[in-house]
Parts: structure tokens; C-alpha cells; sequence
């Protein structure tokens, strides 16, 4: 068996309030995790399920349309997806930041000077930066 990180948000036509969040927590789990955003009428839930296929989007559904119906709750899926935890974990693990170059490292990707670099970078159709440092500025690698 695997185990699966499955994420659900369901529209409701009425709030929904910390006493439904609750009863709904327990209802999916242990682990789950019932967060009522600033929409007043949605609810998002994140808990595991452990099934050998992706077909845990559809427990996850069972499972919470069943706590939602067990308070009454009136709801429309509005998004659910599921991550295996190696995903999940790859996926955290994973830089963030996408790689970054200076004035130094467009000169040797386009084969020229740092000053010809500089001259290449300012001009208009040349991609802006993202950020100005003490060193100078710094694009987005892949734009470059």
C-alpha cells in the first residue's frame, strides 16, 4: 500500500464554522486537517488515505462528502487532487528558488565580455531582472 496526501475543497452555500470543522477532522482521520480559508462558504481539507492507486481522490471524496453530510453541510467539490508521499516529498525537497545569473555568468553563456554583457542587458528587449543586489542585477537563468 502507498500512502497518499489527498487535498479537497467543497463550496458551501452557508458558512461554515469551527464547530463543524471539528467533527469533520474526526471524521476523516487522525492526521486530517480542516482549514475554514477567509471565503466564509469553503472548506479545505488535507489527510492521508493509504490505497495502492491514485484512485484515493475518489476516498478522499467519499470520506469527506460523508463528514460533510453527517453535519448537514450542503457542499459542491470544487478541486481535489492527491500526491504520494515520495512525490510529495520530492516535491519539498526541491529547490525553490529558480537558478539565478549575474553580469559574470550571461557573459559566458552568450560567449562575450562582462562588458559587452552589460551593454546586451540593457537593452530594451532584453529581460528585466528580477532583483537589483549590492553585486548588481540578477535575471532569471532561463530567461537569459
Amino acid at each position: 500500500m502507498k500512502h497518499w496526501s489527498v487535498s479537497i475543497t467543497a463550496r458551501t452555500p452557508a458558512p461554515v464554522t469551527e464547530d463543524h470543522a471539528v467533527p469533520s477532522g474526526t471524521a476523516l482521520g487522525p492526521e486530517a486537517a480542516i482549514a475554514l480559508p477567509y471565503e466564509p462558504a469553503e472548506v479545505h481539507a488535507c489527510f492521508d488515505v493509504e490505497a495502492d492507486t491514485i484512485d484515493t481522490v475518489t476516498i478522499g471524496l467519499q470520506r469527506i462528502t460523508q463528514a460533510l453530510n453527517a453535519l448537514g453541510i450542503e457542499h459542491t467539490m470544487e478541486e481535489a487532487q492527491a500526491i504520494s508521499y515520495e512525490a510529495l516529498e520530492h516535491a519539498l525537497t526541491a529547490p525553490q528558488v529558480p537558478p539565478l545569473v549575474g553580469i559574470a555568468e550571461i557573459a559566458k553563456i552568450l560567449g562575450v565580455s562582462r562588458q559587452r554583457a552589460h551593454e546586451v542587458t540593457g537593452k530594451p528587449d532584453f529581460p528585466k531582472p528580477v532583483d537589483e543586489l549590492a553585486a548588481g542585477k540578477v535575471y532569471l537563468r532561463a530567461a537569459v
